[in-house]
């Protein structure tokens, strides 16, 4: 069964990263949503280093 990416747009996370493609550029690479105290961050891309620190900053950012 194929997947179009149109059936996947983003109706609620919060979209922190596009694709730099003619075609993907306009769907989320990395998204977030939260859910009652959770927080859930998808990531559908390869990530830098840099890419994966300010990931890591924002998503463990006031965690204690």
């Amino acid at each position: 069964m194929a997947v179009r990416p149109e059936e996947h747009a983003l109706t609620v996370a919060e979209p922190l990263a596009y694709y730099d493609h003619t075609f993907f550029g306009k769907y989320a690479a990395i998204a977030q949503n939260t859910f009652g105290k959770g927080t859930l961050t998808y990531e559908g891309t390869v990530r830098s280093d840099k890419l994966k620190a300010t990931c890591s900053s924002r998503c463990f950012r006031g965690q204690d």
